[in-house]
């Protein structure tokens, strides 16, 4: 998968935004930003003041350790039940 206005496919790169890491992992860039701090994903930054990246190697690592899912699970919902009293 090429990412939107780049040239090289995201495999193949060194580094990835937060927004690239958040779409590749399908999850927000919220969670990505909680993971570099917990020190799951390796974020840098490559100026002073400049925007956090993200190794393309660690993004790599959790979407190995993904697991596997054989059948979508299902989701149980409430059911709405109408009641109306008439006397």
């Amino acid at each position: 998968m090429t990412m939107p206005g780049e040239g090289l496919p995201w495999r193949e790169r060194v580094f990835v935004t937060i927004a690239e890491a958040a779409s590749i992992l399908a999850r927000s860039d919220d969670w990505i930003r909680d993971r570099i701090g917990e020190g799951r994903l390796d974020g840098r930054r490559l100026t002073r003041g400049g925007p956090v990246v993200v190794t393309v190697s660690s993004v790599v690592e959790i979407a190995d350790q993904a697991e596997r899912v054989v059948r979508a699970p299902t989701i149980s919902r409430p059911q709405l039940r109408l009641v109306s009293s008439r006397s």
